[in-house]
């Protein structure tokens, strides 16, 4: 018999796989968010005994407001609550009597104001604190400013610069203001 036939040759071993591609970078992080946005102004100048609002619109039911107030009157440490005209028409005379009793009027609001004290859970914030804010930030210069959030339970006045005496009462304000202890209505 004839010799037995070597055995074939062994294939060549498999080729290795190709390499990976390097893994792609991570996508970019977006872009910060802006800062929020201011809330918008109600400006109120008081001189003496003349009270001008400037630059004032309607204003929103439930919408938070900064009032920026100028003029010689309102200092830094002053409170100033507004108070509905339907309030001060009941209590003639006394219309500011309880504008600085917090259960009488809310002065706190859910917006981040912490100057007021904590929130009381009331939608309503009738001004409170008047603070004196640098604006812009670094830039020396100080502006005097509060809050409001204010509701309108009632009908709206349809031109807000007629005579207050034909205003809406549920949703005409007026100022309480007290300085050093003495109360004031504006």
């Amino acid at each position: 018999p004839p010799p037995p036939s070597p055995p074939p040759p062994s294939p060549p071993p498999p080729s290795p796989p190709p390499p990976s591609p390097p893994p792609l970078p991570p996508p970019p992080s977006p872009p910060p968010s802006p800062p929020p946005s201011p809330p918008p102004r109600i400006e109120i100048v008081i001189v003496g005994d003349d009270v001008t609002t400037t630059a004032a619109v309607l204003i929103w039911t439930g919408k938070f407001y900064a009032v920026r107030y100028t003029g010689d009157v309102v200092k830094a440490g002053d409170y100033a609550t507004w108070i509905p005209l339907e309030y001060a028409n009941r209590h003639p005379g006394k219309e500011c009597d309880q504008a600085f009793n917090t259960s009488a009027f809310s002065i706190t609001n859910s917006f981040g104001n912490r100057v007021d004290g904590e929130w009381d859970g009331v939608t309503e914030d009738h001004g409170g604190l008047v603070e004196s804010k640098e604006e812009p930030a670094g830039s020396g210069r100080y502006v005097l400013l509060s809050d409001v959030v204010l509701t309108n339970p009632g009908a709206d006045t349809e031109d807000f610069e007629s005579p207050t005496s034909t205003h809406e009462p549920a949703g005409t304000y007026l100022l309480c203001l007290e300085r050093e202890g003495a109360r004031q209505r504006r």
